[in-house]
């Protein structure tokens, strides 16, 4: 169906230039001549014009995502896909061709998509020919309409397509992504490959432990169906997937696409469907989707490097938020803003906030804020951090002074609103450690105090101390700046009971959400009392803060926690840590020490 080549005008930008070639032909296509009424951004006076804005449009948002000084040849047109009055396949997408052991490659015979292959060489290895190859149904919005199919292409830029349209822009981005990369090409019934490619390389089978390019073909050909065991295995990915909610391994690694029976070019080459919230890479389209998301960071993984925006600070990069927008400290090349800008650090305790080396800081206004309940998830230092040196603090609580050894990381607790409060000040986070103290000194024994908290009022018996709780910011997706002084005091934690005598309180239900899941919870036993502390000759904030930690598990039904990563800050520590299980609540409680 070549019957013409025209090259269009590129686009652009300031990290690669995409060129989009229409190899449609004439009256077909990229070439339709039907009038078309401009819709959401796009202007171009017919389909033809309206298809092709619409694709350079998609190619654009992957040029300011990459960084390459080689252009990116994209050969696009309209064809027959299958299509019926149920199903239809939108679009189809891949490199066109594939290059080992050229100048430049990370790896011998490993092959690389030619646009991936061309950045690493610094030239264009293949001439005259494209590099990625992108068709689209021509059933769909057609004049004979001939399949039946009831949607109909959108070829606005806005990313709001009315009901029952087809978004071509999220479309085009996606075979665009396939055609840069997201996509591997072994054999899914027989598990084999002439040589390995760079994306198989990251597919890893948890179940197994094994990346594909170290599997046997058998072994390859049974990851390709083991749903929930296939992972992309990528430091880039599993710093971008920090804030999902499903899909994500506990060590961060994301689900891949392996359906039992196999679906095709669908398995392997896509994200999970069950990962959420929904990406551009997943094999179905859900609406409207304009950001390429963790499909750059794949791409990343695979060797394209320095990604602004995924929360890595990279070799040409000042910072990295996490973001590519302006208006935050961070600018969206990720260069630093100014030292002094004003800001807004969005937190609702803090004052007269200004860019202090790429972090919004402001200072803490302690009258406006009250302490939160806090969630407590059991806790542990992330695979690959740095080893935990064991700090040694003095303190200073009610029940006397003491110094004492920080062991290990135990826990971690999000503010958290109970049955539809908010918190008062979401953006402070406790860190908490087991500790050790010092021989010869003296020991808590016997204490009792009168606590009054939310769920009523009795007489605790204070045990033996368990750790140490330290105020600490929390990111989900990049290194957060410390923490301002603030209305969060440092608490130091103890077994707890009820009293002998006391009625024990019966068991209630709360709905409890916090940053990583709202749940209907079971509260139960008192099992901690926490607090305020001086810590290393800091004052706490407010020496009469406290804390009364009860047991939680959720009410039958609901989801179950998956496990999150995050990045956090605290005065002990800053590094990333894996919250792993839901284990106590605690509430702001009013003491009063009995003896």
């Amino acid at each position: 169906m070549l019957s013409c080549i025209l090259l269009l005008s590129p686009t652009t930008h300031a990290a690669t230039t995409f060129l989009v070639v229409n190899t449609d032909a004439a009256g077909e296509g990229l070439n339709d001549p039907r009038p078309a009424v401009p819709q959401g951004g796009n202007a171009g006076a017919t389909v033809g014009d309206q298809r092709r804005i619409a694709i350079e449009y998609a190619a654009s948002l992957w040029g300011a995502a990459l960084s390459s000084d080689v252009p990116v040849v994209i050969e696009a047109r309209f064809g027959p896909l299958y299509c019926s009055s149920g199903y239809a396949a939108l679009g189809t997408g891949g490199p066109v061709t594939l290059h080992r052991n050229f100048p430049g490659a990370p790896e011998d015979d490993v092959f690389y998509p030619p646009a991936l292959a061309n950045k690493l060489a610094g030239y264009d290895l293949a001439g005259d020919v494209g590099d990625v190859s992108v068709r689209f149904n021509s059933e769909i919005d057609t004049s004979s309409d001939s399949c039946g199919f009831p949607r109909d292409w959108y070829y606005g830029l806005d990313g709001n397509p009315p009901p029952e349209t087809l978004d071509l822009v999220t479309v085009a981005l996606h075979e665009i992504g396939h055609g840069l990369g997201f996509i591997t090409f072994v054999n899914r019934e027989t598990g084999t490959a002439s040589y390995p490619d760079v994306f198989m390389k990251h597919l890893e089978d948890h179940a197994t432990g094994k990346t594909f390019d170290d599997m046997s073909d058998l072994e390859r050909a049974a990851a390709t169906v083991r749903t929930g065991h296939l992972h992309w295995a990528g430091p880039r990915v599993a710093s971008g997937a920090a804030s999902k909610v499903d899909g994500v391994h506990s060590v961060g690694h994301v689900e891949m696409n392996a359906p039992a029976p196999q679906q095709g070019s669908s398995s392997l080459s896509h994200f999970s469907p069950a990962l959420s919230s929904d990406e551009l890479m997943e094999p179905f389209i859900y609406g409207a989707n304009h950001d390429v998301g963790l499909a750059a960071a794949v791409l990343a993984d695979m060797g394209w490097g320095a990604l602004c925006g995924d929360g890595i600070v990279d070799q040409g990069e000042d910072c990295d938020d996490g973001n590519r927008l302006d208006g935050d400290c961070c600018a969206s090349d990720c260069s630093l803003v100014e030292t002094g800008a004003p800001c807004d650090d969005g937190l609702a305790c803090s004052s007269d906030d200004s860019c202090q080396q790429g972090a919004c800081v402001g200072t803490w206004t302690e009258a406006t804020c009250g302490l939160d309940a806090f969630k407590i998830y059991k806790a542990k230092k992330a695979p690959g951090g740095a080893r935990f040196a064991r700090p040694t603090v003095a303190f200073a609580d009610q029940f006397g002074a003491n110094v004492t050894t920080l062991v290990k990381l135990s826990a971690t607790g999000n503010p958290a609103g109970t049955d539809g409060a908010a918190a008062n000040v979401p953006e402070v986070h406790l860190d908490c450690y087991k500790a050790k103290d010092a021989k010869r000194t003296s020991a808590v024994r016997g204490w009792q105090v009168t606590g009054s908290d939310a769920f009523g009022s009795t007489v605790i018996d204070v045990g033996k101390p368990t750790g140490l709780c330290m105020p600490s910011a929390h990111d989900l997706w990049a290194p957060p700046a410390a923490l301002p002084p603030g209305p969060v005091s440092p608490m130091r934690c103890y077994k707890a009971k009820t009293a002998s005598g006391q009625l024990r309180r019966e068991a209630s239900i709360t709905t409890v959400g916090d940053a990583f899941e709202s749940k209907d919870t079971v509260v139960g036993d008192l099992k901690q009392f926490c607090t305020a502390a001086d810590v290393d000759g800091a004052p706490a904030p407010d020496s009469s803060a406290a804390l009364q930690c009860y047991k939680v598990k959720d009410v039958r039904g609901q989801d179950k926690f998956r496990g999150a990563w995050v990045y956090a800050n605290s005065a002990i520590r800053a590094d990333r840590l894996v919250a792993v299980k839901a284990s106590l609540l605690c509430v702001p409680a009013s003491v009063e020490r009995i003896q």
